[in-house]
């Protein structure tokens, strides 16, 4: 068995320590039924600068929006500050998807013009 790298063993408990953020977030501020929520984030490589969205998708009703805590944006930092070191075209988008179970997704988005989106906010 191979012995992860180090950055990629911190890079986990980084992507851990955020998904446990963002789920007791949203348990702490939402009163409703909830099904799934999403966190997306968008930085330009080699920045820490970033827009985020945090939406929860009740089991009926509008969508909910709901700001992230200080824990979570300096965990996003951090995130931010090790994605050069996995590889040579870092990601610019990242959306952590987690059901009310707490089954998570993470898709990486290489397509640096997805931090301009101007429609990122609209949902």
């Amino acid at each position: 068995m191979q012995i992860a790298p180090r950055e990629l063993e911190a890079f986990g408990a980084l992507q851990k320590k955020l998904g446990q953020g963002v789920m007791d977030a949203v348990v702490a501020a939402v009163k409703t039924p909830w099904k799934e929520l999403y966190l997306d984030v968008r930085s330009h490589p080699g920045q820490t600068a970033h827009k985020t969205k945090l939406r929860v998708i009740p089991v009926s009703g509008t969508l909910i929006s709901v700001t992230p805590p200080a824990e979570v944006t300096i965990t996003i930092i951090e995130i931010l500050q090790m994605r050069s070191s996995f590889a040579e075209e870092p990601w610019s988008g990242m959306k952590v998807t987690m059901n009310y179970e707490g089954q998570c997704k993470v898709e990486f988005n290489y397509d640096p013009n997805c931090v301009d989106d101007p429609a990122f906010f609209k949902d």
